[in-house]
């Protein structure tokens, strides 16, 4: 049992370094998202958007899927802001999902074989450059 955690915690830690940069990239990303959604709407609608901390939370709010309702853009710009936003909200999070699900359910055996191929190949790119300084230094 204690075998079968420190296998299953490696494994976790493994998958976390693996996944951490694009995670950061997709975390990153969407922030910026947030931010300019909320800037866009305070400045397009500012009637309804009355501060910028109100725009903040509607914007996290339909980034996020959930769509109170409280608030809630009245004109076309807006409306169109609105519309990329929840666009890239829907796309965010089966990419997470399908990210973190991908790195957990690859098996070591693939990485081996993939590994394998790969330093395979490394040789006989080496032992082509071996046979060009060989026949280079005969001339």
């Amino acid at each position: 049992m204690a075998r079968e955690r420190r296998v299953f915690t490696g494994r976790l830690i493994r998958t976390f370094r693996q996944v951490r940069p694009a995670l950061q990239l997709i975390i990153g990303g969407i922030s910026v998202l947030i931010l300019l959604a909320a800037l866009l709407e305070r400045l397009v609608e500012p009637a309804v958007f009355t501060s910028f901390g109100l725009s903040l939370w509607w914007a996290v709010v339909t980034v996020a899927t959930v769509g109170y309702g409280d608030v809630v853009p009245v004109s076309p710009v807006g409306r169109s802001v609105a519309i990329v936003v929840m666009l890239f909200g829907m796309a965010w999070v089966p990419t997470v999902t399908t990210l973190v699900v991908t790195a957990l359910t690859r098996s070591p055996e693939e990485d081996d074989v993939r590994h394998a191929a790969l330093t395979q190949k490394l040789d006989e790119v080496s032992a082509r450059l071996e046979r060009l300084e060989q026949s280079r230094g005969g001339d």
